[in-house]
């Protein structure tokens, strides 16, 4: 088994699930993309983002969250694999670990998430946005428990062209909003 490498946090806004997904064990969509469960408002332009467009501390993530809103997002965390899927083959992938403080002992694994990634950020999960789950399956969080399922998910994901770009695999890690 590949070591992943922590590279950050990221407040989403809650999204449960809905009847379009027509995946009955899913209840909430806590994918590493935005498409669904969207992260705040213009958080980019802060530009308190590490290299890998996510935040390095719990601090930094709620940062560029509106306070009048906080009550309605969760704080998650995430475990970057070290594989790359492109062009129909797994290629190693180098990471730079950034600052990223670790997550605490408050912070759950929910499970693991196929991201795919054609700029500087990730983009689309098809468990959620192409309602892949229906398909293959999903946890209650539309994330797959098994590492070596999510590693062959995005190297179909990739070869079948669900979303363009290259496809990469994630730990989703969640400390609910107090």
């Amino acid at each position: 088994m590949s070591t992943p490498t922590f590279v950050g946090y990221f407040a989403k806004r809650r999204s449960p699930s809905s009847d379009w997904l027509g995946a009955e064990a899913v209840a909430e969509i806590c994918s590493v993309s935005e498409c669904i469960a969207s992260g705040p408002p213009d958080w980019v332009t802060a530009w308190r983002h590490n290299e890998w467009g996510f935040f390095d501390t719990p601090d930094l993530a709620w940062s560029v969250v509106p306070g009048a809103a906080r009550s309605d997002f969760d704080l998650f965390g995430y475990e970057l694999f070290p594989w790359r899927f492109q062009a129909g083959k797994e290629l190693e992938l180098r990471i730079v670990a950034p600052a990223a403080l670790p997550p605490d002992a408050d912070f759950e694994a929910l499970g693991f998430d196929v991201v795919s990634r054609t700029a500087d950020s990730f983009e689309c999960s098809p468990l959620s946005c192409n309602a892949w789950a229906r398909v293959v399956g999903a946890n209650a969080f539309c994330l797959v428990d098994d590492l070596e399922k999510a590693r062959t998910l995005a190297s179909v994901a990739e070869a079948e062209g669900y979303e363009p770009g290259d496809y990469y695999v994630f730990r989703v890690w969640r400390r609910q909003n107090a």
